[in-house]
């Protein structure tokens, strides 16, 4: 009978094995699935008719552009202030100046008169300031009042509106976003005017945005290629301009992360795997408690994305809520073959009390309880390849 036994505990222990190496391989076979259709979905898009955006080194060191000798235009930007982060439209406020300088033909002073050829500039405004531009002032100042190159001439402008940036959420809620400010020339073309960057500067210790703190500033100097020749048939390429990107690097705190988002479903959890270590007699609480647990994940769910766009791939607390959702219905199915899943002794003649079969299957339980204590490192790989 001993060894009976023993067999018997190895067997379940062995089955447990493998069944919690199941349920990893399945989460893991989940998340690359996702990942593999997402990039095949990707490379299925013609980049032949998408806008790309090419490095200026990289364009202007081709053999196309070897021989091309630009206009350079040098460009600085102060960001006075930044607000108004909204997460669901993709979108921010902010407000500040432009500089630009350039080689002109004023060599002996007197450049008040001279033309401004370079004072137009678009930025990546939208909704009621889509179709603004940020232009010049006033009439150009020679290098003699600023200091700069001999024979070089500076203007300046001021912006201030709401701006579009691409957000990846892949992350959420440890995401670090870029807040970006693009500049493009509205009526010279790569070949005509080359944007280089003299400045991008921001006071980011005074920059509060509610849920991230600033982690500093880049800048890029690209090429944007369009998808249209914009109606000059004798011209061989798409049009092609000069553009100057700053961004503002933000994230978020991971302690505060922790605690809003996770802490609760952690809770929630505890809570019902609690539940299922109570005496088999006690079979209606432990009926109950996963169901409670469901919809209270339901509802956190639902209030954490009220604040975030509709995204076409999961994000880091999308995937802890999956396998939240898959714990507790483990804790489901444990409670239900305690009370005698599918077997019922129904009331006799005289009416006595209608009696439930109870049989004790650790299985599903001890699964639950392996599953939660691995669930941060799958949440963490996912973060990893996100």
């Amino acid at each position: 009978m001993q060894r009976a036994g023993q067999r018997s505990t190895k067997k379940r222990q062995k089955s447990l094995r493998q069944a919690i190496a199941t349920c990893l391989a399945i989460c893991v076979a989940l998340v690359a699935i996702n990942t593999i259709a997402e990039r095949i979905s990707n490379k299925s898009i013609d980049p032949a008719k998408q806008e790309r955006i090419i490095g200026a080194k990289e364009f202007y060191g081709s053999q196309e552009m070897s021989s091309a000798k630009p206009k350079v235009v040098r460009v600085g930007m102060y960001v006075d202030s930044l607000f108004n982060l909204d997460l669901k439209n993709s979108t921010f406020k902010a407000t500040g100046w432009m500089w630009y300088s350039w080689r002109g033909e004023c060599n002996k002073g007197g450049c008040s008169d001279q033309d401004d050829p370079y004072g137009k500039f678009d930025l990546n405004y939208v909704s009621d300031d889509a179709n603004k531009q940020a232009s010049s002032f006033g009439n150009p100042v020679s290098w003699e009042e600023t200091g700069n190159e001999p024979g070089s001439l500076w203007n300046e402008i001021n912006f201030g509106g709401s701006f579009y940036t691409g957000l990846n959420l892949k992350r959420f809620p440890f995401d670090t976003q870029r807040l970006q400010l693009r500049v493009t020339s509205p009526e010279h073309e790569a070949d005509e005017v080359r944007y280089i960057f003299d400045e991008f500067a921001a006071p980011t210790s005074q920059i509060l945005i509610p849920g991230y703190k600033v982690l500093g500033t880049q800048t890029h100097e690209t090429i944007r290629e369009y998808t249209s020749k914009f109606g000059y048939t004798s011209d061989a390429t798409n049009l092609r301009q000069s553009q100057l990107i700053a961004e503002l690097l933000i994230t978020r705190n991971t302690v505060a992360s922790l605690f809003r988002y996770f802490v609760p479903i952690i809770v929630v959890i505890t809570v019902t795997l609690i539940t299922t270590k109570l005496k088999p007699e006690f079979w209606e609480i432990k009926l109950a408690s996963p169901a409670t647990a469901i919809l209270s994940l339901i509802f956190l769910q639902d209030g954490f994305r009220n604040d975030l766009p509709t995204t076409a791939y999961l994000t880091v607390l999308d995937f802890y809520f999956g396998i939240s959702y898959l714990i507790l219905l483990l804790c489901l199915a444990d409670a239900c073959i305690e009370a005698g899943w599918g077997q019922r002794d129904t009331s006799d003649d005289k009416g006595r009390n209608e009696t439930k079969q109870i049989r004790r299957i650790d299985m599903p339980e001890q699964i639950a309880l392996s599953l939660f204590a691995v669930s941060p490192a799958l949440a963490y790989g996912y973060f990893l390849i996100a």
